[in-house]
């Protein structure tokens, strides 16, 4: 049923969630906006549409905002419903923007 509801999400909100899933179970607003395959324009307008799908809640934190998944279960499946060589490059921007 989730991969279902995350199956239905339009193409820029459902690559945003497997985004977020291969950073992680947290994901800070400045890394999403180096990593994310997505315009500046487009990425919070998708940021807000996972927080209403339910996907994601937002959280302040000291220096950044921050994105949280509300359940471990959506990551899991947002993370494996990518294909291998998409996964990869994802985490190769991730790690590029966190050195």
């Amino acid at each position: 049923m989730l991969a279902a509801r995350i199956d239905r999400l339009p193409a820029p909100q459902k690559e945003l969630l497997q985004t977020l899933a291969v950073v992680g179970r947290e994901s800070s607003l400045g890394l999403l906006r180096q990593v994310a395959a997505t315009t500046q324009a487009q990425l919070e307008p998708s940021l807000a549409e996972l927080r209403a799908g339910e996907f994601i809640y937002e959280q302040p934190a000291l220096t950044d905002t921050e994105y949280v998944f509300k359940h471990a279960l959506t990551e899991e499946v947002a993370y494996s419903s990518l294909l291998i060589e998409r996964r990869k490059r994802i985490h190769e921007r991730v790690g590029q923007a966190l050195v």
